[in-house]
């Protein structure tokens, strides 16, 4: 296989992305939410929303207790899966629950240890516009 041969995402996206959708349907598709609404809309499941934070004093009001032991943290406008984070627990489910969630610790897909303070800091970033495309 030749450089030549692979379609990278910049030559995706202004050859068949742009050409193809109109400019509103890429600004839903761009935003999770809108495009989650839209696949309710349309019957296709989706997972579930635990919760969203909008504003960085929403990080210390959210109820950190209704989280699943595993789950997904993904920024509303990312580009390219910057932000993402698919966490697990890092215990037995039993003994993960016994930790106050203050102490808790999840397992990243690279199977780093991330603690509550970290994701909060991450989730900060998030709020920040670390990750997203437009700085938003």
């Amino acid at each position: 296989m030749k450089t030549s041969d692979i379609l990278g995402m910049n030559e995706r996206n202004l050859r068949y992305i742009r050409v193809y959708n109109k400019r509103e349907d890429i600004r839903v598709v761009d935003d999770k939410l809108a495009t989650k609404q839209l696949l309710k809309k349309t019957g296709i499941a989706t997972p579930r929303v635990y919760g969203i934070i909008r504003r960085a004093k929403e990080v210390k009001s959210f109820d950190w207790n209704k989280l699943p032991i595993n789950f997904v943290v993904k920024p509303k406008r990312g580009f390219g899966g910057e932000g993402v984070m698919v966490l697990r627990a890092s215990k037995k489910k039993k003994e993960f629950l016994k930790d106050p969630i203050s102490k808790r610790v999840w397992l990243k897909t690279d199977e780093a240890e991330i603690s509550f303070d970290s994701l909060k800091s991450h989730i900060y970033d998030i709020i920040d516009g670390k990750f997203s495309l437009s700085g938003v």
